[in-house]
């Protein structure tokens, strides 16, 4: 299939937020997607609220603060029909062998108010490093099979995310520094998501094709088993791939830029898989051409831009991939009759937005 015929391909979306001027995704504070909302400001309230009907009812009670036959009765009430109630079945009845189970529960209560206000996190980052180490010490196999078992399959693929934009990070670093990367721990959590995904879409795709890009990137072999684990969750993700590590020559660079700018409706999953693309092309050979994918991106930006291209930068790391194709084009020539005049000592003075925001002002400077 030509990388040309994947434009202008009509897509049903919901609703995104207008784009803002640029290229950035990190432009586009409004279209983030925010955590679930938990009301620690009213759990705290609440819980006050009922420490100082306890605190009150004891001092009513202690001091004899109101008559016990008027409006302090539920007070006394209270203290006679719950508190010694309670005193008496729990503390008196066991004492002091109740101290066996009234320890280790009142810690546990401790844990779960302190999580229950938001102090800390003793369950939440427990389950956390429960997974962890699963992940570590278990086969994929099998730790897919007791995860499956333990119905906790969301909790599991947000610790996937989160290790797996760990991990990411790290090899970029590697890159950085000069260095070969590991990635034996990215494959591994992309393929555990894979299999724990109970649909496969384009965010898990593209989220591979980026793992399979950067191993191609760092001169890496392609890890088959995501690749077959891909191809076996999605068949259609085949083309995406082949799209995404083919590399591009300068002059279908050129071509596929014109065609950005021009397409009515670009195909949200192409100009992600493309972006991929060029990168890999940049780092290659180097061309300025590719950044002509950069400049027809940021000028359909501008204005009432496609949606579609919004949602691309959501499905890869679009800041950090197109930082990546300007660091690869070290020194832009300045074309035509100027440069052949002037010679080679000429360049475009270009802004690099993306290595700025990426790499620092001293890699931004042409």
């Amino acid at each position: 299939m030509k990388r040309e015929a994947l434009f202008d391909i009509p897509e049903t979306m919901p609703p995104i937020v207008k784009a803002t001027p640029g290229r950035s995704s990190l432009l586009r504070a409004g279209q983030v997607a925010m955590p679930r909302a938990r009301r620690f400001r009213q759990r705290r309230l609440l819980t006050a609220a009922l420490i100082g009907f306890v605190v009150f009812d004891i001092a009513i009670v202690a001091l004899r603060l109101l008559p016990a036959d008027g409006p302090g009765r539920l007070f006394y009430l209270v203290h006679d029909r719950v508190w010694l109630v309670a005193y008496g079945t729990v503390w008196l009845q066991f004492f002091p062998y109740g101290l066996i189970w009234l320890v280790p529960l009142c810690i546990i209560l401790g844990l779960v108010l302190l999580e229950f206000l938001g102090l800390a996190a003793p369950f939440r980052n427990g389950q956390i490093r429960l997974i962890e180490v699963g992940m570590d010490r278990l086969s994929p196999s099998r730790f897919i099979a007791i995860a499956k078992l333990t119905h906790a399959r969301g909790q599991i693929l947000a610790v996937l995310a989160e290790r797996r934009s760990r991990a990411f990070r790290a090899a970029l670093a590697h890159l950085e520094a000069g260095s070969s990367p590991d990635l034996t721990s990215l494959v591994r959590t992309e393929y555990l998501a894979l299999r724990l995904a109970r649909r496969i879409d384009l965010d898990e795709v593209l989220s591979a094709l980026e793992v399979l890009a950067l191993h191609a990137w760092a001169d890496a072999p392609l890890p088959e088993s995501l690749i077959n684990t891909l191809d076996a969750r999605d068949p259609a993700a085949d083309t995406l791939r082949q799209v995404a590590l083919t590399p591009v020559s300068p002059e279908a660079s050129l071509r596929l830029a014109a065609r950005l700018a021009a397409a009515k409706h670009p195909a949200t999953a192409a100009c992600a898989a493309l972006t991929l693309a060029i990168a890999l092309s940049a780092r290659q050979d180097g061309r300025p051409e590719h950044l002509r994918w950069l400049d027809a991106w940021r000028q359909r930006q501008i204005g009432d831009a496609p949606p579609a291209l919004a949602k691309a930068e959501g499905l890869i790391r679009f800041e950090t991939w197109a930082a990546l194709i300007e660091a690869s084009v070290k020194r832009a020539p300045v074309p035509g009759l100027l440069g052949e005049v002037l010679g080679a000592k000429v360049f475009w003075p270009r802004p690099r937005g993306e290595v700025f925001a990426r790499f620092g002002q001293e890699a931004a400077s042409p």
